[in-house]
């Protein structure tokens, strides 16, 4: 808009300030749009420039040379300026919007394919006089006629609202109530058995930290004794413990289901105790007692061997089996329990007194499934 423009060019970001809400329009090939001057703030170097007279005597065979009556009223009524500047692409333009109402020719004026305009807006006295009265009698009465419908509908359905409220009261209630009784149940039942299955895990626990240490006083007793074998199967003869006894197992093919054979009926009905008192008949309950002969005595420990320090087996006691009688030489993992334990080495590191407890291993034993 000045005599000169400052051109930016290179391949990286401009960053542009602009007065108002910058507008970003794209105007494609051979096609313009004019607006005021002072409302742009940078455009594309493919972009044609020029500043016009708003309305272009070509455009308005009415407009005689230097008659500017026109172009003073269409300043009046739109307030655009004189001279427009026009733009015609391709091409981006970056505008400001401002107080303005007409700041893009777009609102204000009709574009031509060509890029040239005239005035959109041309109300007359009268026009705005019809106009002002509608807006002061005419709107007014049809809010008011609008307000009234809406109150009364609104009523109608208060009133309906209130008559089925009364019943859905009731009716939430009693469901509310009956909701709390279950939610209440459910809650001391759940805690009821989440006590009972922590005091069974927890005591379950203590019975396997007593076995575990019970199991270090007897590796350090067995420490005390000569690497002799009497001494040794006199050891492991006094440590038992009852297990439950391992009866066989069928599969059911008629059934699909594995069925344990020459188990013992221990709850006899006839062990059952008879409910006497009437008052105790709805939550009277007799558990019969439990047999302890199905219960056998083994040994606690498979195998109790002392091993010399280059790894040779010396003395070699077993109760199963389970593990090889023949003394081997454990510095080899292969000739470990399944050829998996290396605790020989760790063995090595151990100071006196010390106690070393390797990994937990076992031998997979196949099992025939029931599905898919």
């Amino acid at each position: 808009e000045n005599t000169t423009q400052r051109t930016i060019n290179g391949n990286e970001l401009a960053v542009i300030r602009s007065n108002g809400h910058p507008i970003i329009k794209y105007i494609d090939k051979n096609s313009s749009i004019m607006v005021r001057k002072g409302t742009f703030t940078a455009f594309q170097g493919t972009l044609k420039y020029e500043i016009i007279p708003a309305v272009q005597k070509k455009d308005d065979p009415q407009l005689n040379s230097g008659d500017w009556s026109k172009l003073v009223k269409m300043k009046a009524l739109t307030g655009f300026d004189f001279f427009l500047v026009k733009f015609t692409g391709p091409g981006y333009i970056i505008m400001n919007s401002s107080s303005h109402e007409a700041n893009i020719l777009d609102s204000g004026l009709k574009m031509t394919k060509d890029g040239s305009s005239f005035p959109s807006i041309n109300i007359g006295l009268r026009g705005k006089l019809i106009a002002l009265f509608v807006a002061i009698k005419v709107l007014p009465l049809v809010f008011l006629a609008w307000l009234a419908w809406q109150y009364s509908s609104q009523l109608a359905d208060l009133l309906k609202q209130q008559f089925n409220g009364f019943a859905e009261v009731s009716q939430e209630s009693l469901q509310q109530i009956g909701s709390e009784a279950v939610d209440d149940s459910m809650a001391s039942l759940e805690d009821r058995a989440r006590n009972e299955i922590e005091r069974l895990t927890t005591d379950t626990a203590k019975q396997i930290s007593r076995l575990l240490y019970a199991t270090d006083d007897d590796i350090l007793l067995a420490s005390t004794l000569s690497p002799e074998k009497r001494y040794y199967e006199q050891f492991l003869k006094h440590r038992t413990t009852l297990a439950p006894v391992q009866y066989s197992w069928q599969f059911d093919e008629k059934n699909q289901q594995w069925q344990q054979l020459g188990v013992p009926n221990y709850h006899q009905e006839s062990l059952l105790i008879k409910n006497s008192l009437t008052d105790n008949s709805r939550a009277f309950h007799s558990r019969p007692p439990e047999a302890t002969n199905h219960f056998q005595r083994l040994p606690l420990y498979h195998e109790m061997t002392f091993v010399a320090l280059d790894g040779q087996e010396q003395v070699k006691i077993s109760t199963s089996n389970l593990l090889a009688k023949e003394l081997k030489d454990i510095s080899d993992r292969h000739n470990t329990f399944l050829q998996a334990e290396t605790y020989f080495a760790e063995l090595q590191q151990l100071q006196v007194g010390e106690i070393y407890v390797s990994q937990v291993i076992g031998e997979y034993i196949p099992t025939q499934f029931i599905g898919s």
